[in-house]
């Protein structure tokens, strides 16, 4: 056989199969259409049916839970706006809170206006609400004259692209009325001067009376588009005075306080100085001692010689609950000036604390130097007497010539004499008048005449003189207390050229009291202003150094009076320091105490 017809009878075989299972098929789907034969269902057929009732169980389930649900709110629809609306333009001002700016719109032909604040910013333009209307109570949300109302509140928005409305703002349903241009400018100009006062930390010392007056001052000069808006605002702003914005600009003033400075805790701003040195050199918490170990060393090198002590009870800052005292120790040297050297806060005025302080001291000058013939005045406070003699056992510790003058005015006052001295009164005697002067006077007179003055054993007076018996007792309390008391020997003023008081503490005092403008000032502030009149120390030792010839600077009623009482004792002195004084004649010793009595304080405070 042929290869080519094995192959078609290969062929024929395979087609004839073919055909059987093709005749097989149809027989199949014939049996399937027939009513009465038997049918089983086939599988994807069954699959179908589960899927179909698995849709319908979940379908029901859902349907379950969502009725079992609260009811869905219907989502609010926001107001839209005109943005084809005519332009009405807005005028800029400062907001109260200041984070956003007001819109003010000015009703033309009128001297009102409205006011709007910010409300939200959408990608196009910002929503500005009516300031007056908010504070109404009640609430219409509008856009542009188309009015939506929701709740029970009132809110009246328009928008503002470019500072300019869209819309007409005065058309708009408002509920409440417009405001004055020129108080609604005054308004906004005091939120803007308190925003300036918080942000400029040097505005710490302005005080608020101050602060009012330069916004009234700026109302005069720069604000107002006309002279007539002009005086309604300075009407606006002066209306109800002072008072009526104290408060305001009070709050913003105390926001620039630094309230984390104690008598426990001190901020390195406060403890050291900007070139790193300390300032803060003692602490407990009943005393805090501040200096500069700079500023000893030059008083040292420039011949201190006198040191000059005293307290103030007014200006100790709050922290100590208004206790204690602030105590400042002053050099005093070569006679051309005296600086503040040390700086206490203290809580407590006993002995044991003026010892600290001035043993303190004590070893910083030893540190620069030796201390030689050193002088310490004070006032007559037996803590700080007992104090200074037990640190400075080979120093002068002297008393201060006006309070020894006040102490003793206030004797004569509780005694009733000072009816027999002054010119006003119809009971002023001559012979009183005298006494009193040379009583005055006798400070200054060397301590080996007093001896010599009758007037300090009885009054020049007739013993039946009404005043005879309260001159009589004011001598016992001058023996008593400055002759044979605690301070005795430590008054006389014979020979001493300067520093015969302890005015350069007061002085400084009144200084300081000038810069804090306050009672009890805060810690912080307190020490911002020791550290700054350090600065001032520093200043004057540099002078000193470069200009030795200034010396010191005083007024020219102190310069007169100061050469006029060294020019009294010199004339005296070659009578008085010889040495038989028995040719010095009582009458010339008298007549010198009336003449120096005239040096003499009448004050009594």
């Amino acid at each position: 056989m042929l290869p080519f017809q094995l192959n078609l009878l290969t062929y024929a075989a395979l087609l004839q199969q073919a055909q059987q299972q093709t005749s097989r098929i149809l027989q199949n789907y014939t049996n399937d259409a027939r009513p009465d034969a038997p049918s089983a269902p086939p599988q994807s057929s069954r699959r179908e049916e589960q899927q179909q009732s698995r849709s319908e169980e979940e379908s029901q389930s859902s349907r379950r839970q969502e009725e079992s649900r609260p009811p869905r709110r219907q989502p609010h629809r926001r107001c839209g706006f005109n943005l084809e609306a005519p332009k009405f333009p807005a005028q800029v001002d400062r907001s109260q809170q200041g984070k956003h700016p007001i819109l003010r719109y000015a009703i033309p032909g009128s001297p009102l206006c409205y006011t709007f604040h910010h409300l939200r910013t959408n990608s196009t333009y910002e929503v500005y609400r009516c300031t007056g209307c908010k504070c109404m109570g009640t609430n219409t949300m509008i856009a542009v004259g188309v009015t939506v109302k929701m709740k029970m509140y009132i809110n009246i928005n328009v928008k503002a692209i470019n500072n300019e409305f869209l819309g007409d703002p005065s058309a708009l349903s408002h509920d409440c009325l417009p405001a004055k241009i020129a108080q609604d400018k005054v308004e906004r100009l005091v939120y803007k001067d308190c925003e300036n006062i918080r942000k400029d930390k040097r505005r710490v010392e302005t005080t608020t009376r101050k602060a009012w007056q330069e916004i009234e001052n700026h109302i005069e000069e720069n604000e107002g588009e006309n002279e007539t808006q002009k005086l309604d605002m300075l009407h606006y702003f002066h209306r109800d005075g002072y008072e009526s914005r104290r408060s305001t600009i009070k709050r913003a003033i105390k926001s620039l306080d630094d309230k984390s400075c104690t008598m426990d805790h001190v901020p390195r701003i406060y403890s050291h100085f900007s070139d790193g040195e300390r300032f803060l050199q003692f602490q407990t918490p009943d005393l805090h001692m501040y200096y500069s170990t700079t500023t000893i060393e030059k008083a040292q090198r420039f011949g201190l010689y006198a040191l000059v002590a005293d307290g103030v009870h007014d200006l100790q800052p709050d922290a100590t609950a208004k206790c204690g005292q602030l105590y400042t120790v002053h050099g005093v040297c070569n006679d051309t000036m005296d600086a503040p050297l040390l700086y206490a806060i203290t809580t407590t005025k006993n002995e044991r604390t003026y010892e600290l302080i001035f043993a303190q001291l004590k070893e910083e000058l030893q540190r620069s130097g030796r201390l030689d013939r050193l002088r310490v005045v004070l006032d007559f406070e037996r803590a700080s007497i007992g104090a200074a003699r037990k640190v400075f056992p080979f120093a002068s510790v002297e008393g201060c010539g006006f309070h020894l003058a006040v102490a003793w005015n206030r004797k004569k006052d509780a005694l009733g004499i000072r009816k027999y001295l002054r010119r006003r009164f119809v009971n002023r005697d001559k012979s009183v008048w005298m006494w009193w002067n040379v009583i005055k006077g006798i400070m200054f007179l060397p301590p080996a005449l007093h001896k010599r003055v009758p007037s300090l054993y009885r009054p020049d007076l007739p013993r039946n003189h009404e005043a005879y018996q309260k001159c009589e007792e004011f001598l016992r309390y001058l023996k008593s207390t400055w002759y044979e008391g605690p301070f005795k020997g430590m008054w006389n003023k014979w020979g001493i050229k300067d520093t015969r008081t302890t005015n350069a503490a007061e002085a400084f005092h009144r200084k300081l009291g000038t810069l804090l403008e306050c009672k009890y000032p805060l810690m912080s502030r307190l020490l911002e202003e020791l550290k700054s009149c350090n600065t001032n120390a520093k200043g004057d030792f540099l002078n000193m150094e470069r200009r030795p010839t200034d010396g010191r600077r005083l007024r020219r009623r102190d310069l007169r009076r100061r050469e006029k009482i060294l020019k009294m004792m010199a004339a005296y002195r070659s009578r008085f320091e010889r040495r038989n004084t028995i040719r010095t004649s009582t009458n010339q010793i008298m007549k010198y105490c009336r003449k120096m009595a005239t040096f003499v304080t009448s004050k009594t405070n």
